[in-house]
C-alpha cells in the first residue's frame, strides 16, 4: 500500500526549504513541525506558510521577495513539486497587498509547480491581474499560459470557487478564445478543463462557444 501523500511532505522537505530561506533554522524548524505530524498534506503547507511569515520579513514586499528568490528553476516530478505548496500559501495569504511582487513570484511559481491556486484571490481582489493574465496568454512558456486558464477556472477543484466567474463567465471566456488553438496539449486540456466548468453552470453558452472553436 502507498504511504499516505502527506508522508511525502515531511520533515525532510520542511528542512531543505529552511535552507533556501533567510531565517533561523533550528527555530524555524522546530516551529514549523509542532503538530506537524498530526497535519494533513494541505495544512502542513499552511502551517509552514504561517512560520514563513513570522520568521521572513515583516514588510509585505521584501518578505514575498524572499519567498520568489527561494523558487528554483527546475520543474521536479510527481509529488516532489509539492516542496512549494507553501510558497503558494504563503503569496495566496500574505502577499495580497504587494500586487506586483505577487505576480512576479507567481509567474516563477507556475514554471516549477502551480500558481492556480495563488492566484485566485488577486483575481478576486486586483481587477487587474486579468490584464496580466492575457498577457500571459501570449507567454512561450506553457506553464504560464496554462495557468491563464487553470487559475481561472470558476470551479477548480480544492480551490474555492470564482462567484463572479461562476454568474458570467464570459471574461474567462475570453482568455480561453486566446488559448483554444495552443500547441501544448498540456494548456488544451485546462481549456477543455474550464469550459467543462462553465458547462455546470451555463450549458448553453459552453456548447456555443465549444461550435464556434
Amino acid at each position: 500500500m502507498a504511504a499516505p501523500l502527506k508522508e511525502q511532505y515531511g520533515p525532510q522537505v520542511v528542512a531543505r526549504l529552511a535552507d533556501t530561506l533567510p531565517v533561523d533554522r533550528r527555530d524555524f524548524l522546530a516551529e514549523c513541525l509542532d503538530g506537524f505530524e498530526d497535519l494533513g498534506l494541505m495544512d502542513r503547507a499552511r502551517q509552514v506558510a504561517a512560520v514563513m511569515h513570522d520568521h521572513l520579513d515583516p514588510d509585505p514586499a521584501t518578505a514575498v521577495r524572499q519567498v520568489h528568490a527561494a523558487i528554483g528553476s527546475r520543474r521536479e516530478p510527481g509529488m516532489a513539486a509539492f516542496f512549494y505548496n507553501p510558497h503558494s500559501m504563503f503569496i495566496s495569504t500574505y502577499g495580497l497587498p504587494v500586487f506586483e511582487e505577487s505576480l512576479a513570484a507567481s509567474y516563477d511559481l507556475t514554471k516549477v509547480f502551480t500558481a492556480e491556486f495563488c492566484i485566485r484571490p488577486f483575481i478576486v481582489e486586483h481587477p487587474q491581474t486579468m490584464i496580466r493574465l492575457r498577457q500571459w496568454s501570449h507567454d512561450p512558456d506553457e506553464h504560464v499560459r496554462r495557468l491563464v486558464s487553470e487559475g481561472t477556472r470558476p470551479r477548480l477543484p480544492w480551490a474555492a470557487r470564482l462567484p463572479a466567474f461562476v454568474a458570467d463567465p464570459e471574461p474567462v471566456i475570453a482568455l480561453l478564445d486566446m488559448l483554444k488553438d495552443d500547441p501544448s496539449d498540456y494548456v488544451l486540456r485546462s481549456v477543455g478543463n474550464n469550459l467543462n466548468d462553465i458547462a455546470k453552470d451555463h450549458p448553453q453558452r459552453a456548447v456555443e462557444v465549444a461550435a464556434t472553436w
